[in-house]
């Protein structure tokens, strides 16, 4: 069973928020606003917080938070699964995290993992795909 936790904003679309002072949050927020496009906002927790006063800057600071027009809000590695599923591409991993036995758990733990070390991650992630956060498949048509 996926939990939702609620928020009292009104939005016209999901609002993923991260922390803006995360090199590896924004870099991989920039990736996924390239596959979603218009369909999903993203901004810093630095800049909306004290719209969502129920939600301890900590819990800001250790992990995305991905706000939903219906008045509830994923985090975590579902947040980022969830966008994913928005963006039309690997929706199979969001339904695997919905229904296969196991898969939440570990990427919750996956997630909390990369949480605690993302400077480490950062550079892994730049070592790995470079400086540019943009798809190849958009860098090639530009």
């Amino acid at each position: 069973m996926i939990k939702r936790y609620h928020h009292n904003a009104s939005l016209q679309k999901p609002l993923l928020v991260f922390d803006a002072d995360c090199l590896f949050c924004r870099w991989w927020v920039y990736r996924w606003h390239c596959h979603t496009g218009r369909q999903v906002e993203y901004t810093p927790f630095q800049e909306v917080q004290s719209q969502y006063p129920s939600i301890p800057t900590a819990q800001f600071e250790r992990a995305v938070h991905l706000m939903l027009p219906d008045g509830s809000y994923l985090l975590g590695a579902e947040a980022v699964l969830y966008v994913l599923k928005l963006a039309g591409r690997y929706r199979w991993w969001y339904w695997s995290y919905a229904h296969i036995p196991g898969v939440r758990w570990l990427c919750e733990k996956t997630y909390q993992h990369i949480a605690r070390h993302r400077s480490f991650f950062a550079k892994i992630t730049v070592f790995i795909f470079g400086q540019d956060p943009t798809p190849r498949f958009l860098r090639n048509n530009t």
